[in-house]
């Protein structure tokens, strides 16, 4: 194999590996080249393991991150050598930017109502949500989805983060807000 066909195949897979969120194997690789637009038939799974085992070689030195092959496939990760490090820089982000009220607010809300559309949100709370709702999105506590009725709305639902987090695998587990509710409040009342 040449030197520019090496080093185009390796751009591919850090590409790849990049933006993806899941291990790649050296099957999807091959795949993504084969059904490319190119059409690149002429690569083959054996270039692409000898590429994948060359990035793992380069990046086990000097970097940051390590690439390294799982049962799942191939995978970027944080360098062994910087998780001191690492841990203390999450350490302070989280205890130096905790939730606003708001936030919280809204994260209840799609909690124990989600899915839920924004106008709910904003109806429930009295006031417009949006900015606190791109805050929780960036955090990666809740989610959009789109709706599948014809009108297109999109609904927010706490993400598997959130429930993550807090220990739990459905929201159905979140404790019961009957303590907290007003005395005069019965189940039947709606709060939108």
């Amino acid at each position: 194999m040449s030197d520019n066909k090496i080093a185009d195949l390796e751009a591919k897979i850090e590409a790849i590996l990049i933006m993806s969120s899941e291990p790649v194997t050296e099957e999807n690789i091959l795949n993504s080249i084969h059904n490319s637009p190119l059409k690149n038939k002429n690569v083959t799974l054996d270039e692409v393991v000898q590429s994948f085992d060359s990035l793992v070689k380069k990046y086990s030195k000097n970097f940051g991150f390590i690439l390294q092959k799982t049962s799942l496939g191939y995978r970027f990760y944080t360098s062994p050598t910087l998780k001191d490090f690492v841990e203390n820089y999450l350490q302070n982000i989280q205890t130096a930017q905790p939730l606003s009220i708001s936030a919280l607010e809204t994260l209840a809300i799609v909690a124990y109502k989600g899915p839920i559309s924004r106008s709910q949100i904003n109806s429930i709370r009295g006031v417009k949500s949006d900015s606190t709702i791109r805050t929780l999105q960036l955090r990666d506590l809740i989610s959009e989805k789109s709706s599948a009725d014809a009108s297109g709305a999109s609904f927010f639902e706490v993400t598997n983060y959130f429930l993550e987090k807090l220990g739990l695998s459905s929201t159905s587990e979140l404790a019961p807000l009957a303590p907290y509710l007003p005395d005069n409040f019965s189940a039947d009342d709606e709060i939108i």
